[in-house]
């Protein structure tokens, strides 16, 4: 048997304390073997709680350093922060009958005492899978999500050859966890960083927008954009903020990290747009073919500055008019991912010959061994690579067109750029190729592998290790606008 002196509810400051409203059955001396009771609270979360997150997230990082400044220290380091509500036991073990204690004792020793505490949890039953535990988490009463999370103008609003953009359309979701429909206000807040300067952001600001949301459902808003003349190039932000009745403000989404063999985890993920005012120039180009790599986000990030971009499908590859294109740009490893770009290689390298300008950036292995280069080429194993984002780079062909057309290029292009420099370049090549960079390598020696221009017929072909895949849609300026100068035929 068990005795059970107190099951209590601990909950966080600010909560009603829990008492049990129910007890099945009714609490007696002590449990019997097998016997099962249960203990029922109503918990009502303070509406002041602040949403669950991890840790570690409390406070913005600090570059790529988590700041645990307000964590006490016998949280830091644990893979999770406490729970919000825990169960605390106080339980009773008679004590055990020592049938062999000499004559004239008792044999009776001393009860134990166990004191445990739980985590609550929301457990329930899948039919493929048993049993299922979540944690507890408090969940915010209004979440905002903003998308796209960068955008890039050029500096006095976007335009292009092909046509105007005087407006960015920024989708905003409003998504409402409580069972009472909510109303109030969406606002969007301009807000320099990095010493931009030139026009005042706050002529930008948005008057707030009206909003309904049911219960339990999501709302999505389009907010119109218009780049404001007179920006100076620098980083400005956009920050949304939902005020809901009541004077509630939120400005966070929290989706859920969620697989199987982790904890499911709400990640906090602020409705804030990064926004890059550019100097840049665009390239005469009236149509722009691109053949999607894998994971490959930088056809969206030329649109953002205002090209004409056309993602090629496998018919536009196979059996397309290749002849309505200025310019096709291969993506990163789709050599390895598309088959029909495979089989279309020949199609593309004879539009090229025929004046076309073909584009392709850094591929692997199975580019090498399909001879899909119009030229001899090799890449080394392990292949060349620069992980320093911040390593010297040297021109080799100063005078070459890339670094002057539309663009002039000077050393600050090179500059903030993110991860690497480049991967995957070329290591032997047939001399119709021109190295046009020189970067160093990890042993100290020189690189020249990472831009290969080479004419092809009437028209031309280049090759690129350089991390154009990562720059462009974190909004690298430098990188934009040298990959813009690429995009062109030099000749």
């Amino acid at each position: 048997p068990l005795r059970v002196r107190s099951v209590a509810l601990e909950v966080p400051p600010g909560w009603p304390a829990a008492e049990p409203t129910e007890t099945i059955p009714p609490e007696g001396e002590s449990l019997a073997e097998g016997q099962l009771q249960r203990w029922s609270f109503a918990v009502v979360p303070s509406l002041e709680a602040a949403p669950s997150r991890p840790y570690f997230l409390l406070r913005p990082r600090q570059g790529d350093l988590y700041d645990w400044s307000a964590v006490p220290p016998e949280v830091r380091g644990e893979p999770f922060a406490p729970p919000p509500l825990t169960a605390a036991l106080v339980l009773e073990l008679p004590a055990p009958i020592n049938h062999e204690a000499p004559e004239g004792e008792s044999g009776q020793g001393e009860s134990l005492e166990l004191d445990l505490t739980r985590e609550v949890v929301h457990r329930f039953n899948d039919q493929a899978v048993g049993e299922i535990r979540r944690p507890l988490r408090v969940v915010p009463t209004l979440e905002v999500l903003a998308e796209p999370d960068l955008l890039v103008w050029r500096q006095g609003g976007r335009s292009s050859t092909a046509a105007n953009h005087p407006t960015e359309t920024l989708q905003v979701r409003l998504s409402n966890p409580r069972s009472e429909v909510q109303r109030g206000r969406l606002m969007v807040h301009w807000e320099p960083q990095g010493g931009a300067g030139g026009a005042d952001p706050s002529r930008g600001s948005l008057p707030p927008l009206p909003f309904e949301v049911a219960g339990g459902a999501q709302l999505a808003l389009a907010v119109d954009l218009t780049p404001l003349r007179g920006l100076a190039p620098g980083s400005y932000r956009l920050r949304v903020e939902a005020e809901a009745e009541g004077g509630r403000r939120s400005s966070h989404a929290y989706p859920l990290v969620d697989y199987p063999h982790i904890r499911a985890t709400p990640l906090p993920v602020e409705a804030a747009v990064g926004l890059r005012i550019a100097d840049l120039e665009l390239p005469e180009l009236k149509r722009l073919g691109y053949v999607r790599g894998a994971a490959d986000r930088v056809p969206e990030a030329l649109e953002r500055v205002g090209l004409p971009v056309e993602v090629l499908k496998a018919e536009s590859l196979s059996t397309g008019d290749l002849s309505v294109y200025d310019v096709i740009v291969i993506g990163s490893r789709a050599y390895e991912t598309d088959p029909e770009l495979r089989a279309a290689n020949g199609r593309l390298l004879d539009w090229a010959r025929r004046g076309g300008r073909l584009v392709v950036q850094f591929q692997q292995y199975a580019f090498v061994e399909g001879g899909f280069a119009p030229y001899s080429l090799t890449i080394a194993r392990p292949h060349d690579r620069v992980t320093d984002e911040a390593s010297a780079v040297d021109v080799l062909e100063p005078d070459a067109p890339h670094f002057h057309q539309p663009n002039e290029i000077s050393a600050r292009d090179w500059g903030g750029w993110v991860q690497e420099r480049g991967l995957y370049f070329a290591h032997t090549w047939d001399e119709t190729f021109t190295p046009l960079l020189s970067l160093p390598g990890p042993a100290g020696e020189s690189l020249h592998g990472g831009l290969l221009e080479a004419p092809l017929g009437d028209g031309s072909y280049l090759y690129t290790g350089l991390a154009f895949f990562r720059q462009l849609p974190a909004g690298n300026v430098g990188a934009t606008r040298l990959f813009l100068n690429l995009l062109t035929d030099p000749r």
